[in-house]
């Protein structure tokens, strides 16, 4: 009787198991409004990264030369980017740095051809061309080699000073007839002054060959030259276009450059509404995400700004950027 009653017992204990298991709580279980947040944005880029299995062997991403611009896209979500952009960032102001000067590394043979830059001579510097051992009265036939890319211009001697008012096309040297030059004394024509980016294939031979090689013409004088070239190591991003910094107008180009992140990755690019219009430091936060570049194997991407991005909709002003560290000089929009 005792056993038949500990039988009892046990039966009803396995029969309340079962019913609990029935109407257990689904707290247990991920709820799809309890999921961690995919756009969870972090002001650091070196947070948020993800691997990028579809790279080749060398690390570069399996790319066209000439689609090395095109690798953006107009994707709002930030799920897959390789850094993320942040809510709320903190800007900074900075002056426009120094003048090229050819005087400065001028090298000890005559003739020559180079070219200077106000840093580190690498992509997206600031950069000059310079010549010695040239006459004033005759244009100059220069020749610039990236790799198995050959691209001339001709060199047009005139008079100084150096005017560093006039900005050289980002392109020079790859995609311009004719080139300014300066006599700036002691047998030395400069050029003036231009954010070095060529286009994407001559980018991509650049980036392979570390270099370029110079030759320059002028009836029986000719000198030639081997240029090193570094690729842009520091995240960043700025105007390419002289006159978008000036006066953000839809009728004018408004490529943004980014570069210095590894190649492959993908970069969200993001408008921000600056909280304080009249000043170039401050907080800004962020409006939406315009689009995804994927980064080029010379480190460096031109993603153009899409027409609705110009005219700041919500009033006051805006900026355009992507994830770094520090914040300096965010590039403006109306």
């Amino acid at each position: 009787m005792a056993v038949s009653r500990k039988r009892s017992v046990i039966s009803t204990l396995v029969l309340l198991a079962a019913l609990a298991g029935c109407t257990s709580d689904k707290s247990d279980t991920p709820d799809e409004n309890d999921r961690p947040d995919s756009l969870t944005r972090s002001a650091d880029p070196s947070e948020g990264r993800r691997d990028n299995d579809d790279r080749d062997g060398n690390g570069d991403e399996d790319e066209d030369e000439s689609q090395g611009q095109g690798q953006t896209s107009a994707g709002t979500g930030q799920g897959d980017v390789d850094v993320l952009l942040a809510d709320q960032i903190t800007l900074f102001g900075a002056g426009n740095g120094t003048a090229t000067d050819c005087s400065v590394d001028r090298p000890a043979q005559s003739p020559a051809v180079w070219m200077v830059s106000t840093s580190e001579l690498q992509l997206v510097a600031h950069v000059s061309l310079c010549l010695a051992g040239f006459g004033t009265d005759q244009e100059i036939d220069v020749t610039v080699t990236a790799g198995s890319r050959s691209y001339s211009v001709t060199a047009m001697p005139g008079p100084g000073p150096v005017d560093f008012l006039l900005d050289q096309p980002p392109e020079t040297l790859f995609d311009q007839d004719k080139l300014p030059m300066y006599d700036i004394g002691d047998g030395t024509l400069q050029s003036g002054m231009w954010t070095f980016v060529p286009p994407d294939s001559a980018r991509a031979q650049i980036a392979a060959a570390g270099g370029v090689r110079f030759s320059a013409t002028q009836g029986d004088t000719r000198a030639t030259g081997d240029q090193p070239i570094a690729l842009p190591e520091e995240p960043d991003r700025i105007w390419l276009d002289a006159e978008a910094s000036i006066l953000p107008d839809p009728g004018f180009s408004h490529r943004l450059v980014v570069f210095g992140y590894e190649p492959g990755r993908r970069i969200p690019v993001g408008l921000y509404r600056v909280e304080e219009p009249g000043s170039s430091e401050g907080g800004a936060v962020l409006e939406r995400q315009l689009g995804i570049i994927t980064m080029h194997s010379s480190r460096v991407t031109v993603y153009q700004v899409p027409a609705d991005a110009l005219q700041f909709s919500t009033g006051g002003r805006g900026c355009i950027t992507v994830p770094i560290a520090k914040q300096y000089n965010c590039p403006s929009v109306a």
